[in-house]
């Protein structure tokens, strides 16, 4: 074989044509760097729906917008206002949330709705927690936030000095706001605003039944580990913990958070007589209406994301680079990706590579090193290292010299 034809072959190696592999240059992978991967981007959206139905859920939000905006003009009070205000944001969020895969984000919505609809009850009807007793309680908090003042040695001096002016000028302007409140209301309003459990209020209205789905939504937020049975799995008898996408959160969120502002949209229909606020309240009951086929969606979906076998382990891989250099990576199998190591506190005997190093080509691999897959040694990623492209050292996964002359699998 000529030189000529002898390179034509080494590239044709590299890019994995000679192996039947055309198209696929293996000689152009990422060098530079990793990006971490965006566990919700790569899970995808709630987009299997049928076309009807997911126009209505991506129309939503826009919809929600526009027709409060009448809706504000004939609220009886600024009370009102400010709960529908929450409200809004909140069901915006959790739909938004929802479709995005983040059940955690949507369920914090979700738990707030029902809070919101009892308080739009209360400062509606209530003759105790009143419009005046819910927009007194803002002074309570404004207190609390000009005292909050724990993390200011983060700022510069100049950012330090501004905010402690600042804050210093809302606790001159709401200390004694605040102490009128608590005259007024009794120390009781420093904890909360509403006299009344929660329950018993929604008793008031007819509204308990969703106290039960309001309870399960707060272990979320109390980081109960009763909230985590949808990150987590045993699978092949080991325990998976799964960074990404709550499904089972962004079920019951959906439920149990549109329920809840259905119920405002309800009231908004009732007191106010709008067609804007009818078609709110019919545009929220489709889209309760539709959570059987979300709920099957997001099933179908999680059983997609989770692994039908346990994730395999991170193993350590020795590259040796021309020179005798040798270096330690952490490579993870499922990611594929490297992440630079500390050498092991006993290093194994290599010696058994010597043949392969000394006859090893890097320019048939563009410029990578000699690796070898030592399952039986345990290194620990460096300080400060973040993962990279396994393609990078190692060959591309694919390749057919990716466990073959390429990659050496060593034994313990």
């Amino acid at each position: 074989m000529s030189q000529n034809s002898k390179q034509r072959q080494k590239r044709k190696n590299a890019s994995g044509e000679s192996f039947g592999i055309p198209k696929q240059d293996w000689t152009t992978a990422d060098k530079t760097g990793r990006e971490m991967p965006d566990m919700f981007t790569a899970a995808g959206k709630l987009d299997g729906l049928p076309e009807a139905m997911l126009n209505e859920v991506l129309d939503f939000p826009s919809a929600v917008s526009h027709l409060v905006v009448s809706i504000y003009s004939e609220l009886e009070n600024h009370a009102q206002k400010l709960i529908l205000t929450a409200a809004v944001n909140d069901i915006v969020s959790l739909v938004t949330r929802a479709y995005a895969l983040d059940g955690r984000s949507a369920a914090y919505s979700a738990r707030a709705l029902f809070e919101h609809l009892i308080n739009f009850h209360d400062v509606c009807d209530s003759t105790v927690n009143t419009p005046d007793r819910y927009t007194y309680h803002k002074y309570i908090t404004q207190k609390r936030v000009a005292e909050h003042r724990g993390a200011l040695e983060l700022l510069s001096d100049r950012e330090q000095k501004r905010e402690r002016k600042r804050l210093d000028k809302l606790a001159e302007s709401t200390r004694n706001k605040a102490a009128v409140a608590l005259d007024k209301y009794g120390n009781e309003f420093s904890r909360q605003w509403a006299q009344g459990s929660l329950f018993n209020r929604a008793k008031l209205y007819d509204a308990e039944d969703g106290y039960d789905g309001y309870r399960i939504l707060s272990s979320v937020i109390h980081g109960s580990s009763g909230a985590m049975s949808g990150v987590t799995r045993i699978i092949d008898g080991r325990q998976i913990h799964r960074t990404g996408p709550d499904l089972e959160l962004a079920s019951l969120a959906w439920i149990e958070g549109l329920t809840a502002f259905y119920r405002i949209t309800e009231v908004l229909a009732e007191r106010t007589g709008l067609w804007e606020a009818e078609d709110l309240r019919e545009r929220t009951g489709h889209l309760v209406l539709f959570w059987s086929e979300i709920r099957a969606e997001l099933r179908r979906l999680d059983e997609r994301l989770w692994p039908k076998r346990a994730p395999r382990e991170a193993v350590a891989v020795v590259a040796f680079h021309p020179g005798g250099r040798h270096r330690w990576y952490l490579y993870n199998p499922d990611e594929e990706s490297l992440t630079l190591a500390e050498p092991p506190a006993v290093e194994p005997d290599l010696s058994g590579l010597d043949e392969a190093i000394s006859t090893y080509s890097p320019e048939e691999f563009n410029g990578r090193p000699l690796t070898a897959i030592h399952a039986g040694v345990k290194v620990r990623p460096l300080r400060g290292q973040l993962p990279f492209p396994a393609s990078s050292i190692m060959v591309p996964e694919g390749h057919p010299s990716r466990n073959t002359g390429h990659i050496k699998r060593l034994r313990p």
